[in-house]
């Protein structure tokens, strides 16, 4: 994908003798007069260099650039030392694709070539110009084209000075239905880099040849892009920065891009469209309280000074407020902390009796690590208030606690989980194996319609509020296992897969086949942990798989844990990172390979996608999409078949 361009690079300067470069150039019948062909050798007493030499002299022609069919070349300027793997982790980051991308490390400008649709070309903008990479703000506009004007197309021209809001959410500018189509492309164009990889491994017989068939096309439909049904104030949990304004004051609000990239100072989150109001006031009351009632610092992330660091808020749909506030503990006295906390705790109920804020509960998050994000384990004080409060989905309640995972736009969240419950659509003979399940949310609003729905989660917390979670809708037939997904993936498919079994132990043992191994170690799992729920042997002939994982993917062991076990038919892989999906599902679709055994068994293959916008005003969207093989995939290519031939009379 990564091209090298320009015509610049391709110029040889002429080097003469003569003060006259054209009469140097040019070469006359004269100058070679008495010569034989093919002799390198000059006539005596010329004084012109032999044929080869001067061939080196002459000036050569600039290679022509060849033209990429359907894309627009743009250059990225002001970006100057800046090393292209940086500009391409950028443009990964936020999720455009391209088709080629050049940028010497020396040279101001970069070249990009995008797809030439006006929709598509207004969202990479909005998205890109003005963003900062290392410190260097970046700027993007149309290359000059040969018999074109200079920003000849109206959009071209638009200059738009960057604001917070632009910063955080960058599409705001456009018309929702502009953003829907923009975010379709961006996924149009994941799917059509997953094509593009399959290819070189589409040979004969190796179980892949259907990719041929799609050419450069997507890897399978994107059939319909989902509105979100809310636009604005959407988000139910907020983090803002601690930090300073650009007058040097305190400020809680958003910091206008990343720190990495040279972003240090903090703006009013006011005004930003997906924050709701709930969350606004509690960032305004905050800052006021650091500006007004107290003396301690905030947090400096170029040398680690200061105390206050972050506020975190979350609400539901009924009005209860969460607040957590982060600082560190490494700046100041226990003495001055415990006393400014006091007078933080008694501001805010001020406001609260005033009427001024909601405020359910307050948390206390002590955190002295370089990174903003606390690891799931840091310790969290309550207080006051209640430890939780519920948000219900699809007419289930769930409980949320300060780290808990839930979708930030809780009203999209039901069309997504909807049709992940649809596409999987099981029967009582299915098992569903909900992977990163978190606290249940999929697998509980999926067990309706199942007999047995096993979640998987690494962090134990979210395993006991996913158990508390089915106590409280009377949820029966889940169960849920903490641990990595590739350990616990093939424990929980010995148990009720009957072609599956555990590998031998570290010491070379092998363990007991089937079932009976695997509720001896169920068992003593829930012994020693306590979070495995009640253990049955219950076989299965088929499984499906709903992979909800973190933005970067999971491990390439948990897609070797997928494909190594038959009975999974089908995957519905819910990506809130198109980009990172691309090599996930590769791995998912590439012929068997006996390279460290990382894609045994079938292969699977994407039949449908569907992208569901979650974000509103920014560049992320929800993508969702079917794998299927085996026995699945043969009864859903014959009904696309028949329906075919149905069209076709």
């Amino acid at each position: 994908e990564v091209g090298v361009g320009g015509t610049d690079a391709c110029a040889i300067t002429a080097v003469t003798r003569s003060d006259d470069p054209v009469a140097s150039l040019d070469l006359c019948e004269e100058d070679t007069a008495g010569h034989d062909a093919g002799s390198k050798r000059p006539q005596e007493g010329s004084d012109q260099p032999p044929a080869s030499k001067r061939a080196k002299h002459e000036k050569k022609e600039p290679k022509k650039e060849e033209p990429v069919p359907g894309h627009r070349k743009f250059l990225l300027s002001g970006i100057t030392g800046i090393k292209q793997e940086v500009l391409q982790g950028q443009l990964d980051r936020s999720g455009i694709p391209y088709n080629k991308i050049w940028k010497a490390r020396n040279k101001d400008t970069g070249e990009i070539w995008l797809k030439d649709n006006a929709v598509f070309l207004k969202g990479c903008k909005c998205v890109l110009n003005g963003t900062k990479v290392h410190g260097r703000v970046l700027k993007m506009s149309p290359a000059p084209v040969e018999g074109e004007a200079a920003a000849s197309r109206p959009e071209d021209a638009v200059e738009v000075q960057r604001t917070l809001n632009h910063q955080v959410t960058p599409l705001f500018d456009m018309a929702y239905e502009e953003q829907i189509e923009f975010k379709r492309q961006l996924l149009v164009g994941s799917l059509e880099k997953v094509t593009k990889r399959l290819l070189t491994e589409a040979a004969t017989g190796s179980g892949v040849e259907w990719v041929r068939e799609l050419s450069k096309g997507p890897i399978c439909p994107l059939e319909k892009m989902h509105h979100s049904p809310d636009l604005n104030g959407y988000r139910n949990k907020n983090e803002f920065t601690i930090g300073y304004g650009e007058d040097g004051k305190p400020m809680v609000g958003f910091r206008f891009g990343r720190f990495a990239d040279g972003n240090t100072n903090v703006g009013c989150a006011d005004g930003v469209l997906h924050t709701p109001e709930e969350a606004l006031g509690a960032a305004r009351y905050m800052t006021e309280f650091l500006r007004d009632h107290q003396t301690l610092g905030c947090w400096v992330p170029q040398n680690h000074s200061g105390v206050w660091r972050m506020i975190m808020v979350r609400h539901n749909r009924v009005g209860d407020v969460m607040v957590l506030v982060q600082y560190s503990t490494k700046n100041c006295s226990k003495d001055d902390l415990d006393a400014a906390l006091a007078k933080l705790k008694s501001f805010f109920f001020e406001k609260v009796t005033a009427g001024a804020m909601k405020l359910t509960s307050l948390f206390f998050q002590e955190h002295n690590e370089v990174g903003n994000r606390a690891n799931d384990d840091s310790t969290v004080a309550l207080a006051s208030g209640e430890s939780t409060f519920s948000e219900s989905i699809l007419g289930l309640n769930f409980r949320i606690s300060p780290s808990a995972f839930f979708q930030v736009n809780t009203r999209a969240a039901e069309l997504l989980y909807g049709i992940v419950r649809d596409w999987a659509s099981v029967d009582k003979d299915e098992l569903i194996l909900d992977v990163c399940c978190g606290t249940g949310t999929i697998g509980l609003c999926m067990a309706a319609g199942a007999k047995k729905v096993v979640g998987l989660e690494l962090c134990a917390d979210a395993v006991k509020d996913a158990k508390l979670n089915a106590v409280a809708n009377k949820v029966l037939n889940c169960d849920f296992e903490v641990g990595r997904a590739e350990d616990t993936i093939p424990k929980v498919c010995a148990l009720h897969l009957a072609s599956v079994t555990l590998p031998p132990t570290k010491d070379g043992k092998k363990k007991k086949e089937g079932a009976e191994a695997s509720i001896e170690e169920a068992k003593s799992t829930e012994e020693s942990k306590g979070v495995v729920g009640e253990t049955e042997s219950t076989q299965f002939g088929s499984c499906v798989a709903v992979l909800d994982p973190p933005r970067e993917g999971v491990h390439w062991k948990v897609i070797k844990a997928l494909r190594g076990a038959k009975e999974i038919e089908r995957v519905v892989y819910v990506s809130c990172n198109h980009t990172a999906w691309v090599e996930q599902a590769r791995a998912l679709c590439c012929p068997a390979s006996d390279d460290f055994g990382r894609t045994p068994g079938e292969p699977f293959r994407p039949v449908r996608a569907n992208g569901v916008d979650l974000f509103p005003h920014t560049s992320h969207v929800e993508l969702v999409v079917l794998f299927e093989r085996g026995a699945c995939l043969e009864r859903t290519l014959a009904t696309a078949a028949a329906s075919a031939a149905v069209k076709d009379s």
